[in-house]
């Protein structure tokens, strides 16, 4: 999620600003502790989105006997500097491979685009993968970035859209983008600028439809997995701190789609994205 990221100097990403009405309220929460068999679907734009957004999801999920299916539409290849491009989505592959591993999942699809490229796709195709993806998960849940991207990362942005307009089209399962709070937002507002970290917009804690606020167990299993991407996470642990850097992204919040998401996602000429 850290790859690429816009810096907290960069303007707003073109999207709806703060949901003009409060998503509905949910109680989500005790579904994932059951044996119901939930299935999860998680789309994300790059290896690391997954941990740092939907990782303690996602054990409690597979905890649970439910099923997680995770798709990346990029293998995070401009990530790094000191190897070439290829080389990084060899290690980054494989780095997602390891933190997946630590929360049971196997399921993985990449979609293969160029990092840093998912605007420029055609929007018509990225909406038809992920459609695809729903029709064959049939996903109880969907969880991606909402069109603020989180850091307003224009992948996050892209892969957003994608999501929300397939979800629209399918109509199966219910959908839940992830989201900050304005409570985080200046609670860590130092840790931002430390790591020069955009978080462009928030939410507040009346309009979360889920936070996982993950036990100890979860928590370990989410640093676990954060440090299996090894490449993107050492860099910002060693300068946070490790302590400090798991306790970042700890509690995972998402809220449902508005109106003013389902509209600007099925615009994407007005955006002048790729059609």
């Amino acid at each position: 999620m850290l790859d690429n990221m816009y810096d907290r100097h960069n303007s707003r990403p073109d999207g709806p600003r703060r949901p003009k009405h409060r998503s509905r309220p949910h109680q989500l929460a005790d579904r994932f502790h059951t044996r119901e068999h939930t299935t999860l679907l998680g789309v994300w734009a790059h290896p690391d989105d997954e941990a740092y957004l939907s990782a303690a999801l996602m054990h409690r999920v597979r905890k649970a006997g439910g099923r997680v299916v995770v798709a990346t539409a990029t293998l995070g290849e401009a990530g790094l500097d000191s190897l070439s491009p290829d080389q990084v989505a060899v290690l980054r592959h494989q780095e997602l491979q390891d933190a997946l591993a630590v929360l049971d999942v196997r399921d993985l699809h990449i979609f293969g685009y160029p990092d840093g490229g998912c605007p420029d796709v055609d929007h018509g195709e990225g909406v038809e993968r992920v459609e695809a993806l729903i029709r064959d998960v049939r996903p109880d849940f969907i969880v991606t970035f909402g069109p603020d991207g989180i850091t307003g990362h224009p992948d996050h942005a892209a892969v957003s859209r994608w999501t929300i307009e397939a979800w629209r089209r399918v109509g199966h399962g219910e959908l839940l983008l992830a989201t900050t709070t304005d409570a985080f937002r200046i609670e860590k507002d130092s840790v931002h600028e430390q790591l020069g970290v955009s978080i462009p917009q928030s939410v507040p804690d009346g309009d979360v439809a889920l936070r996982v606020t993950p036990n100890l167990a979860e928590r370990a299993r989410k640093r676990d997995a954060l440090d299996a991407h090894h490449s993107q996470t050492a860099p910002f642990a060693e300068l946070l701190g490790y302590s400090a850097f798991h306790d970042w992204f700890v509690d995972e919040c998402f809220r449902t789609p508005t109106p003013d998401d389902l509209e600007w996602a099925a615009h994407a000429e007005t955006a002048g994205l790729a059609t």
